[in-house]
């Protein structure tokens, strides 16, 4: 009996201990001067700043215990962090993802005509999205109808491969035989 009081009380104090290293993680992390003067490349190549080590430290030290012992409230805290720990490291490099998107744009890589392959949809990677849907849909069809006629598993899982396979490629020779 004495066991389980000292296993309950020990399971208390390391929650209690969890919830007050987060707490002290979330004041260090709203702090105003947390998050200026970082370099996302510094982070990126191991030349980490003191922030970014700090808070490597704060996870291993003062999060996962929450994550492990921690209530549910301590779980969405540390979420919370986390996130605020991404935006930090992404904040830099967003505007140049921007200009990037643009430069490609502006390339036109991608132009705006209509896709040969699948002339019926204006998107340039629709027909991607198309032969997904193809393949999942008739290799689940070509399954199922091999399992109820009686099929072995291995003969079903074959044909669930093979016919979605041999539809895309006849879709593929109409297509280019089309234009």
């Amino acid at each position: 009996m004495e066991d389980i009081e000292t296993y309950q009380k020990d399971k208390i104090d390391s929650r209690f201990d969890a919830s007050k290293k987060l707490s002290e993680v979330e004041r260090e992390i709203n702090e105003p001067d947390w998050n200026k003067g970082s370099d996302f490349w510094e982070t990126l190549t191991g030349e980490a700043n003191e922030n970014t080590r700090q808070f490597k430290r704060n996870l291993k030290e003062r999060l996962l215990p929450s994550i492990t012992k921690g209530t549910e409230e301590d779980l969405k805290k540390v979420c919370s962090i986390l996130e605020k720990f991404a935006q930090y490291l992404l904040n830099p490099i967003i505007p140049e993802l921007k200009d990037l998107n643009k430069s490609m744009s502006e390339l036109s890589l991608y132009p705006q005509e209509k896709s040969r392959l699948v002339p019926f949809f204006g998107h340039p990677y629709m027909h991607h999205a198309c032969f997904l849907a193809i393949f999942i849909v008739s290799g689940a069809f070509a399954y199922y109808l091999s399992k109820y006629l009686g099929s072995s598993t291995d003969s079903a899982i074959s044909n669930g491969f093979y016919v979605p396979v041999a539809l895309i490629a006849g879709y593929m020779i109409f297509m280019v035989k089309k234009n």
